[in-house]
């Protein structure tokens, strides 16, 4: 499950909105964009597959994974088999389940100085220590970062509220790199002078590639990534999204059905 789907639940003027389709757009090893792959087309041909539209992304617009059975395109399958340099000092906003895999990459893949992680919740605090991360603090991560003569080179937002955003561009460093991740609002405000005076690089993400899918794959059969989840049935659905919603859920939520 991922919290992106709880904007359907907020907005009626989202992608496929007017359409009636199965949610669901995380599956194992499966990628969700449903690109074409043509080279003639004006993403993929780019390498940019995570962008293209020549279809509607699985469990936005066409059947989606919260069944007990999905057909997809072998195209978009990976059998299972960043601006982020070595050195750096990264900040990690979010510590969920997303946040949490953030922090492994960081420093078993990336191979970061240290990894600085932010969180409303103490229990993801916790966790976010136990996934790797050198640095923990509730919302006051700059105090941190004065205290420990920390320097943000890179900031991952992996929440997307203004709040989170704000507090993200305020830690990072001049000319230094701030990347969104989550999506629980649909906009946020850009301050225009505070990041001009930074002279920052603001990036945003859509899903990801199949050759990033690949290798993120490969990592955890490596042993690098150890995914968080938690495990419910795809019975309980909508008590899970009540959850989401209530903030009640800590790791990744993964749906698994009962056959």
């Amino acid at each position: 499950m991922c919290h992106s789907d709880l904007l359907y639940f907020k907005y009626d003027n989202l992608m496929a909105s007017h359409l009636s389709f199965t949610m669901g757009h995380e599956y194992v090893a499966a990628l969700a964009r449903n690109a074409c792959f043509q080279p003639t087309c004006i993403y993929c041909g780019v390498d940019a597959d995570n962008l293209c539209v020549a279809n509607w992304p699985i469990g936005f617009g066409v059947d989606g994974f919260y069944a007990p059975y999905c057909a997809v395109r072998a195209e978009v399958v990976v059998p299972a088999v960043a601006n982020i340099q070595p050195g750096q000092t990264v900040l990690i906003i979010g510590a969920g389940g997303l946040g949490l895999n953030g922090i492994q990459i960081a420093k078993n893949v990336l191979g970061v100085k240290y990894v600085v992680a932010c969180d409303i919740r103490d229990g993801s605090l916790v966790d976010a220590r136990a996934a790797g991360a050198d640095f923990t603090a509730l919302p006051g991560a700059p105090a941190l970062l004065a205290d420990k003569k920390l320097v943000v080179d890179v900031a991952c937002d992996f929440v997307g509220t203004n709040d989170t955003f704000n507090a993200a561009l305020k830690a990072v460093r001049p000319k230094g790199t701030l990347q969104v991740i989550g999506f629980t609002s649909p906009t946020v405000d850009l301050p225009l002078i505070p990041a001009a005076d930074k002279d920052l690089t603001v990036r945003f993400s859509m899903w990801g590639k199949l050759d990033e899918l690949r290798e993120v794959l490969g990592h955890i059969v490596a042993g690098k990534i150890t995914p968080q989840v938690e495990t419910r049935v795809l019975a309980t659905t909508v008590e899970t999204f009540e959850d989401f919603m209530g903030g009640r859920i800590k790791r990744r939520m993964v749906l698994i059905p009962e056959h």
